[in-house]
């Protein structure tokens, strides 16, 4: 499959940050503040130094910023993920008993609440959180190898899960398996929870990750990660990669150097659409085009930029 040369409508455009004298001096970056799509609107929640209870929101059918109700606590880098239409925020306060630990906002009513706090051993001081929402719970992982499931309906959580140990190295080769045959077996050991150690994205309500080599999805009622079939005329990238929940298809962007040397050196962001079909207990992808969507000499890269989507 050779890129889509006509497609000169689908190319990154620049939209205009808030603060954004603060965030270039300061070095701010997307792990230091939350960033969550609803609708057509992009919320940017809380700081980094210093924290911060403020949201500003991003109209994407016009572009232009405005500001919403403030957290109920000020926050720094916290989780944030949308689930069932709302927002919810975990984590980054300094308070790890505080009430408002977790809250949740409504964009609808434009309010926020409260949710139960989940068990303290998910809530250390200090430690980042990641979270994404799937099936209409709200999954929250901290970094100490134990993580939540929040349950919106009932309002209650999970008993708190945790990870299996990585793989020994040493175990791995005296059983005559590869690093990648450990990755899988590591993969299926931990579940959904994987996700957050990869590349990942919602699309629907289906988890998708990137593990350096194939895109998976997992599969719930199997209890097991599995290949997207489908996508093999895809062109080679090695290292970071997104994905993002594009009206049900996905869509990847990944990074490639061209021509130049050092700081001159030319950039590009691809982008490729996948459609996705369940096909019984397979997945199938049909790359419907790829191209270059922004072309830079200046420093760019995905690992740490959250993609997001939003309906205009």
């Amino acid at each position: 499959m050779k890129p889509n040369r006509t497609l000169t409508d689908r190319l990154f455009i620049p939209v205009t940050s808030p603060d954004v004298r603060h965030e270039r001096s300061t070095g701010l970056t997307s792990k230091d503040v939350s960033i969550v799509a609803a609708g057509s609107n992009i919320y940017k929640m809380g700081g980094y130094t210093p924290s911060s209870s403020e949201v500003s929101v991003l109209d994407c059918r016009f572009n232009t910023w405005h500001s919403a109700p403030m957290m109920r606590v000020k926050r720094s880098s916290p989780a944030a993920s949308l689930v069932d239409g709302k927002i919810y925020v975990a984590g980054g306060c300094e308070d790890v008993n505080s009430e408002n630990w977790v809250e949740v906002f409504d964009p609808k009513t434009q309010t926020w609440g409260s949710v139960t706090n989940p068990g303290a051993e998910i809530r250390p001081s200090g430690a980042e959180l990641e979270s994404f929402g799937i099936e209409g719970k709200l999954y929250l992982f901290g970094h100490n190898r134990k993580y939540g499931i929040y349950d919106p309906k009932e309002a209650r959580w999970n008993p708190m899960i945790e990870l299996g140990m990585g793989m020994d190295m040493d175990v791995v080769m005296g059983m005559g398996m590869d690093m990648y045959e450990a990755m899988d077996m590591e993969m299926d050991m931990n579940g959904v929870a994987s996700a957050v150690s990869y590349f990942h994205c919602v699309i629907g309500d289906v988890l998708f990750l990137w593990n350096e080599r194939e895109f998976r999805w997992y599969d719930f009622k199997a209890s097991s990660w599995k290949k997207l079939n489908g996508v093999e005329d895809l062109p080679d990238f090695d290292g970071d990669c997104k994905m993002v929940d594009v009206g049900g298809k996905m869509a990847v962007l990944w990074k490639v150097f061209g021509r130049g040397d050092g700081h001159d050196e030319e950039r590009s962001i691809w982008c490729a659409e996948i459609a996705l079909e369940r096909r019984g207990d397979d997945m199938w992808g049909k790359v419907e085009w790829f191209d270059v969507v922004l072309t830079t000499h200046e420093q760019c890269g995905l690992f740490d930029a959250d993609i997001l989507s939003a309906t205009v």
